[in-house]
């Protein structure tokens, strides 16, 4: 038993059991830490329901910080060599641990497996193969991570931050690496952006033991243009604070961009919502990118209301 399995969870009552039974079942698990994070139901009696009595089971209860702040708990919390991430709505195909040690490398910082896409209602299946682009060697650059979060309109839910790695505890001590606690939208992204950005070797192997569930009420459906700006502001202190190669700064400017301008749209939005869309036009057209960003997000949300179900 190798890994530790965190397990952020708010309000996730009806699918935070299936998460823990899933980590438990996998012989490299050593501890599955659930943090609740300021649940309103009973998130942690359906976590300990299905506690094996093995011991590895804890949980933790804590005033709501968001995902990020439920994550460095749990990792103070926890002290297996390799710490892994999984979504309290989400699960572990069985031997889904084993199979990354099984099939990876040996000298990995990181290793993930690839995903199973499932919609909301249909976690049984059947499943959709997940569709990002992984090097021919299965070894993910700095580069092509930050390059492959770049949204694809024409190929939705593809971007490399939706990868689960497991990471090897020592690395992440090394380097003193930690989700940002101010920031509540791609908080993956921006950690494992950092590890790579420090040296970190990441590995996908051939394997998929991951189901991602696709929820309509998820974080990533419903952020604010406040989410997209702590996002920003993250992503710019990357820019910053790490040593990168040339291509390296162009890959991670290109990605800055594109959150500016999803910011940007979004502030319209909510700028529209609270009646004050005046206070945001100068903003648009002082950004002419950001203009076209904006009209083909809403052409697009129009046509597809408009196509057939």
């Amino acid at each position: 038993m190798q890994v530790a399995v965190l397990i952020p969870a708010k309000d996730a009552a009806p699918t935070v059991g299936r998460a823990v039974g899933s980590a438990l079942t996998d012989a490299a698990t050593a501890e599955v830490v659930v943090i609740d994070d300021g649940s309103t139901d009973d998130t942690a009696d359906a976590a300990r329901r299905m506690d094996d009595g093995s011991g590895r089971l804890r949980i933790l209860r804590q005033a709501n910080t968001g995902p990020s702040g439920a994550l460095n708990r749990g990792h103070a919390a926890s002290t297996a060599p390799y710490v892994c991430v999984l979504d309290a709505d989400d699960f572990f195909l069985p031997g889904r641990l084993t199979r990354i040690f099984q099939e990876s490398r040996t000298d990995w910082d990181m290793a993930a497996d690839r995903l199973l896409l499932a919609r909301e209602g249909a976690e049984d299946g059947p499943y959709e193969h997940w569709g990002g682009a992984i090097p021919a060697d299965g070894l993910v650059s700095f580069a092509a991570f930050v390059s492959g979060n770049i949204t694809d309109p024409k190929r939705p839910r593809t971007e490399l931050g939706y990868l689960q790695p497991v990471f090897r505890r020592d690395f992440l001590d090394a380097h003193a690496i930690r989700y940002d606690e101010a920031v509540r939208l791609g908080e993956d992204y921006l950690f494992y952006a950092e590890a790579l950005g420090q040296g970190a070797r990441f590995e996908v192997v051939r394997s998929y033991g991951y189901v991602a569930v696709a929820r309509a009420n998820s974080l990533s459906h419903r952020h604010s243009s406040s989410d997209l700006h702590a996002l920003l502001q993250a992503d710019r202190r990357l820019l910053q604070t790490l040593e990168l190669t040339p291509e390296e700064r162009r890959v991670l400017r290109r990605h800055i961009h594109f959150v500016r301008q999803k910011w940007a749209y979004h502030f319209a939005l909510d700028a529209k919502a609270q009646g004050d869309l005046g206070a945001a036009l100068p903003r648009l057209i002082r950004n002419l990118d950001v203009l076209g960003y904006g009209v083909n997000r809403t052409l697009r949300a129009r046509l597809g209301r408009r196509a057939p179900v």
